[in-house]
């Protein structure tokens, strides 16, 4: 029993022994005969499927990148925003350069904080003309720009002539990232290649930043020849024999591979080989557990074969589902999971459509499928796979139900997946999100509808024009603006609507050309311009124009402006600033303007110049009895009578200022006819005015100056003929001719007249101060500050040597600003030795005319930190009276500020008491010449004794200038005199030495 049981053990186990081995055997040659095939055959397979993934990705990347780029090629670069720019940065776009067909960069745009590139290396221009020769977008072979970083150039034509493209540099980034992704055992790898061989990517990186060429390779050179399938070389980089699977991108020439060592597969049967003959050791003892090892072992290669594929359809940006030929969903990858919102597990196993597709368009596609075939589809599975099953590729946008019911457009691509013997075993479906696609195209309709409710509710008119200046759209405002209609508007060149000169001289049809090419050479052009409406009336416009693209082609865009009433009231104003507000004569400004114009055309004519100053006598007079509008009235009439009289037609003819008037003559008469000439101008002046129903009558002085005898320049001339008039004035002659020989300060006052602006700028001036007495009290009162000249030349200069030089010329505001910093200056010095009595500065005539000087003496004031009642201001009888509308304005606005203001030398200047009394002064000073005399003088006594009567009935301070001694102060104080001053008191010193004779008196 035993032995039967033991035989039975040999007898089981010799039995099992050889059942086992030889099945074992048998199947071990089998699986190491099969096992090759088999590894190779699913390793093409795997290698071929994901080359064609990775030829998927780059074809979609291709795809998005140049419907970026025709969609740019429409817009101009300075357009693009901050989110086009992050896109373009999303697509590894490094910048955007417009190029003419001569290479020539016209305009750049860089993507990232980084400069733009120089300009094209040699190798990149040839490339870009010989692209230049297309009219769609092509993808170039990598080459290195200028600064010999590797970069794809991708040319857009921007226009149908191929006369500019757009050129966008694509950086390698991509490439890498998605060859990076890809890897296989130990060496296994992915690899892209341009269209002739240059490496975009490769695990080497260095053959990318060198821009290795592998064409020489034989599975390079079946990509470039746009092959697919897989090969065997012999690989120098790996140095090793390689399998792979080889693709192409069709959009661009792209080739994709990915390979693997053979010695990688060989080691793996290698392994299945020592595996057998274990088994086959073992088999008789372990034959369930050989057989479960075995299978494990021979389940191995597909299971790393599946997790392989797994890992890369994973790591893709695309949703990829495949299937059964039933629909039976056989992979779900994290994509997929992503936009649809199931787990894998959920649908693995269940057929697609009634799951993640919207039915209604399954229904329609349907019956498009129908008609296409000419045979019934129904709504199914079917509809995805019938163009697949036919050898083609299916590309169509559908919409996805996500899990919780709302829809997802997508780009779905179907293809059929097929055996080694092209059998289909299954279907590929690939589908790319368009959410943010899709959303960028309604941004870009957005913007689009934005742009045209701007266009038609803009205030300004806007035009587009096309190439030749044809008008091809406006807006309302267009219409509105030229008083016409669409149809008369458009189709037309804009200087139809031009009159045919403009202001410049050129016709509208020249300028208009002009201007075109300027704006395609240079950019946008901003200018004036004429045009006319359709009634043909004649307007000023402000226009901008710009180029623009509109779906690829070129236009001018303009924006247009009416600006007749700003012009209308330039030329307003241009004519005030040099016209005289009452007469409408030219001014001092204009006078002095014009005088270059008419030496130019007496130099022509071989004429001379003669500059004539005239002033009327026995003006005021008019103003004191009939007012000063008949007075007005009187100074309009001059012009006309001057002009009517003067035979120079071009003849200038002035206002300077009250009632003076200038003339510049041009004239070839003997000085003899040019005085007789001069006489009937005066003449003409004497006739009576009719005035507010009265006959008024005015005399004339005249004074005469000749170019260039009497002066070199306007100014010079202007200056003789004031000494003339001033000449014929006093000698009551009419007309006086100037004589240097009778102006012996004639060459010193012009050239002190020059030196006045450096004086002024090198603080030349200076201030002595000469005190005021209380003559009740003894006590000092206040100071007046006299200026003085500390020439350089001619040392310490008195006012009489050069004021009038000063008022004449046109530093006399410079000059009084001057003179009041420097007292007020001083005041402050003085409050800091607490010497509180007021300064009084004296004021000319011109300072009243001028605007400023109010400003200027507050703003001194205000610097200094100065009350207004620290001075005191003076102005002459005399300057009152030139002006007394204006004296009393200034002088009372000087008082509503709290700064005094006082009439220096009164009894000189005729003033009358209505004038007196509207002057808001605080005091009158009697000129120095009544005080003087009045102890020899009665009449100058009763004037001195009737002013003060006079001013204290008028509550005003009276002050006596001119005291010599102590017999005329006890006669002053006498009269009730309230101040004094004079040599007999204290003679004008500096502020220091002023300063020292206060405290000891």
């Amino acid at each position: 029993m035993l032995l039967n049981q033991k035989n039975l053990r040999v007898v089981v186990f010799v039995s099992f022994l050889v059942i086992s081995v030889i099945p074992v055997l048998l199947l071990s040659w089998w699986v190491m005969d099969s096992a090759r095939d088999n590894e190779y055959e699913a390793v093409e397979e795997k290698h071929l499927l994901v080359a064609k993934n990775l030829s998927l990705a780059l074809s979609r990347y291709a795809q998005d990148t140049v419907a970026i780029l025709e969609f740019i090629a429409g817009h101009s670069l300075e357009n693009i925003d901050s989110k086009f720019r992050k896109l373009l940065h999303s697509q590894n776009i490094s910048s955007l350069r417009i190029f003419n067909k001569s290479g020539e960069q016209v305009s750049a745009l860089s993507t990232a904080d980084i400069s733009v590139p120089g300009a094209l290396t040699s190798a990149q221009l040839s490339a870009l003309k010989q692209a230049a020769q297309n009219t769609e977008t092509v993808f170039l072979p990598i080459q290195h720009d200028s600064k010999g970083q590797p970069r794809i150039l991708i040319i857009t034509p921007l226009f149908g002539d191929r006369q500019y493209y757009l050129v966008a540099e694509m950086t390698t980034a991509y490439f890498s990232v998605l060859q990076s992704r890809i890897k296989f055992g130990v060496l296994g790898h992915a690899a892209i290649v341009d269209q002739v061989g240059n490496v975009l990517a490769h695990p080497k990186a260095a053959w990318v930043r060198s821009i290795k060429n592998i064409s020489k390779v034989s599975a390079v050179k079946r990509m470039m020849g746009r092959d697919t399938g897989v090969e065997q070389f012999y690989s120098p980089a790996k140095k090793a024999d390689m399998i792979a699977g080889l693709t192409f991108v069709e959009e661009t020439g792209w080739g994709v591979m990915v390979p693997q060592p053979v010695a990688e597969l060989e080691t793996r049967i290698e392994q299945i080989k020592y595996a057998t003959m274990g088994v086959s050791a073992f088999g008789v003892l372990l034959a369930i557990l050989i057989s479960w090892f075995l299978s494990n072992r021979l389940s191995r290669p597909t299971q790393q074969l599946s997790a392989w594929q797994e890992a890369v359809l994973d790591s893709a940006d695309y949703c990829v589902i495949s299937t059964d030929t039933h629909g039976v969903i056989a992979t779900f990858n994290k994509k997929a999971e992503q936009m649809l919102g199931y787990a894998s597990a959920e649908l693995i196993g269940k057929k697609t459509p009634a799951l993640i597709h919207d039915p209604n368009e399954v229904k329609q596609y349907a019956e498009t499928l129908s008609n296409e075939f000419g045979e019934l589809i129904e709504p199914g599975f079917e509809v995805f796979v019938k163009k697949a099953r036919a050898g083609l590729i299916d590309e169509r946008e559908w919409h996805y139900i996500h899990k919780n019911g709302s829809k997802l457009p997508v780009y779905l691509s179907v293809t059929a997946l097929r055996s080694v013997s092209g059998e289909v075993i299954g279907f590929l479906g690939i589908g790319t999100d368009l959410t943010e696609r899709k959303a960028m195209q309604a941004n870009l309709r957005e913007a689009e509808m934005l742009y045209h409710a701007l266009f038609d509710n803009a205030g300004d008119a806007i035009i587009l024009l096309d190439t030749e200046g044809t008008v091809t759209d406006c807006n309302p405002a267009t219409l509105e603006l030229f008083g016409c209609t669409r149809n008369q508007f458009t189709g037309k060149s804009i200087d139809e609507y031009s009159p045919e000169l403009q202001p410049d001289g050129l016709t509208s049809l020249e300028k208009a050309r002009k201007i075109l090419q300027a704006t395609v050479t240079h950019g946008e052009q901003f200018f004036d311009w004429l045009h006319a409406r359709q009634d043909g009336a004649i307007f000023d416009a402000e226009v901008r124009l710009s180029k623009v693209e509109i779906k690829n082609k070129p236009y001018f865009l303009g924006i247009i402006r009416d600006i007749t009433e700003r012009k209308s009231l330039e030329k307003k104003l241009a004519f005030q600033a040099g016209h005289d507000s009452l007469t409408g004569l030219p001014n001092r400004k204009s006078l002095h303007e014009a005088f270059p114009r008419h030496v130019k055309a007496a130099d022509a004519l071989n004429n001379s110049i003669v500059m004539m100053l005239l002033d009327l006598d026995r003006f005021k007079e008019i103003n004191d009895t009939l007012g000063h509008h008949l007075g007005d009235q009187v100074l309009a009439q001059v012009g006309p009578r001057l002009r009517n009289r003067c035979p120079d037609e071009a003849a200038t003819i002035a206002r300077l200022g009250g009632d003076e008037f200038a003339l510049i003559i041009s004239t070839d008469i003997t000085t003899e006819n040019l005085r007789l000439m001069a006489e009937d101008l005066v003449e003409a002046l004497r006739r009576p005015f009719h005035v507010g129903g009265f006959n008024v009558t005015v005399g004339a002085s005249l004074g005469v100056a000749i170019y260039p005898e009497h002066g070199k320049n306007s100014h010079e001339l202007l200056r003789a003929a004031d000494v003339a008039m001033y000449s014929a004035k006093k000698r009551s002659v009419g007309v006086a001719f100037y004589d240097p020989s009778t102006d012996e300060y004639s060459t010193q006052r012009l050239t002190l007249a020059n030196e006045l602006n450096l004086a002024i700028q090198e603080k030349q001036f200076v201030l002595h101060y000469q005190p005021k007495i209380n003559i009740a009290t003894g006590k000092v009162s206040g100071l007046e500050a006299l200026v003085r000249w500390d020439h350089p030349r001619e040392g310490l200069m008195y006012p009489g040597s050069f004021l009038d030089i000063v008022e004449m010329s046109d530093v006399i505001n410079l000059f009084t600003q001057a003179v009041t910093e420097l007292a007020v200056a001083d005041k402050k010095r003085m409050l800091t030795m607490e010497i509180s009595q007021t300064i009084a500065i004296n004021l000319s005539a011109r300072n009243l005319i001028d605007n400023t000087c109010f400003d200027a003496i507050e703003s001194s004031l205000a610097r200094n930190n100065l009350l207004p009642s620290e001075i005191e201001l003076e102005l002459t009888e005399s300057a009152v009276m030139q002006d007394p509308d204006n004296a009393v304005e200034i002088v009372n606005k000087f008082h509503s500020r709290g700064i005094k203001t006082a009439i220096d030398d009164y009894g000189t200047g005729y003033s009358s008491l209505s004038y007196l009394r509207q002057l808001s002064v605080s005091a009158l000073k009697i000129d120095r010449s009544f005080v003087i005399e009045m102890r020899k003088n009665t009449q100058d006594s009763a004037i001195v004794r009737s002013t003060i009567a006079l001013a204290h009935s008028l509550d005003l301070k009276v002050i006596a200038e001119g005291v010599e001694d102590s017999e005329t102060l006890e006669l002053l104080k006498e009269m009730q005199c309230d101040e004094a001053q004079g040599y007999g008191i204290c003679r004008p010193q500096p502020l220091d030495e002023i300063i020292t004779w206060i405290k000891s008196n």
